[in-house]
């Protein structure tokens, strides 16, 4: 798997959720253009987050391949 593309991906997947539980909190509280706020802390967030979580998110990738050719290998 191209990682570019696995790093795009977390990244888009983490900052949404981000965006999501922000947007509530910031809703929450009042605060002036809670969407837009919750997206941009939220982007950048998940960039910075991104040297912790993507060799966990590559790790998992490596183990899920290995199971599911283990898995596949067994049955046929």
């Amino acid at each position: 798997m191209d990682p570019e593309i696995v790093q795009f991906a977390v990244w888009v997947f983490g900052a949404f959720w981000l965006w999501l539980g922000l947007s509530a909190i910031l809703r929450r509280l009042g605060s002036p253009l809670p969407d837009a706020s919750a997206a941009i802390v939220g982007w950048i967030a998940a960039g910075v987050s991104l040297p912790w979580v993507l060799p966990r998110v590559e790790h998992w990738l490596q183990l899920s391949t290995a199971a599911s050719h283990w898995f596949l290998t067994t049955i046929l």
